[in-house]
């Protein structure tokens, strides 16, 4: 079987994809419903690389008002952690945030990063977000490792892994990790 996916790259308007499964293949067109729209993630090629995939968003409205929107960044390929081959996944967990309800938004917000010195063997996705409603903080939780899930043992095994984001008066920011 292959199943394939694509999005939005901003190259044109309209996008095909085609899903086959044995004995039958499935075509589907389809066209960008608001072109005037602004793309919070998109594919970016460095240098005519593979480019990075962008998964798993999440939204959330802090205390004082800001929309912050959160997603996984895979880099080189859309594969889940630790899933592969024989090397290592790197994702990441950024965010972006926006004070005017989503008209502007601010630079990327780095969540959570490769712990490994950029070694690029350790990956954090799945994010979930729990704004606290008496304090002006994002509780970000979301799973980690360098393993891919049904490849677990008792001890290599993916862990869940917390951060919070505070507002320092000017820049949402992540705390440790």
């Amino acid at each position: 079987m292959n199943y394939g996916f694509t999005g939005y790259d901003g190259s044109n308007q309209t996008k095909t994809v085609t899903a086959t499964t044995t004995p039958q293949t499935v075509t589907a067109t389809f066209s960008v419903v608001r072109p005037d729209a602004r793309y919070l993630w998109e594919p970016l090629r460095i240098n005519g690389s593979e480019p990075d995939y962008y998964r798993i968003p999440a939204i959330v409205t802090a205390k004082n008002g800001d929309v912050i929107a959160i997603n996984d960044r895979r880099y080189n390929n859309d594969y889940d952690l630790g899933n592969n081959g024989s090397t290592h996944h790197h994702i990441d967990i950024i965010g972006l945030a926006s004070s005017d309800n989503g008209a502007t938004w601010s630079d990327e917000i780095m969540i959570m990063d490769d712990p490994n010195d950029g070694t690029n063997n350790w990956g954090y996705g799945d994010a979930a977000v729990v704004a606290d409603r008496e304090k002006n903080e994002v509780l970000v939780m979301a799973c980690g490792g360098n393993i891919f899930y049904t490849n677990q043992t008792n001890a290599n095994h993916q862990h869940l892994h917390r951060t919070v984001l505070t507002h320092n008066g000017t820049n949402w920011v992540a705390g440790t990790i």
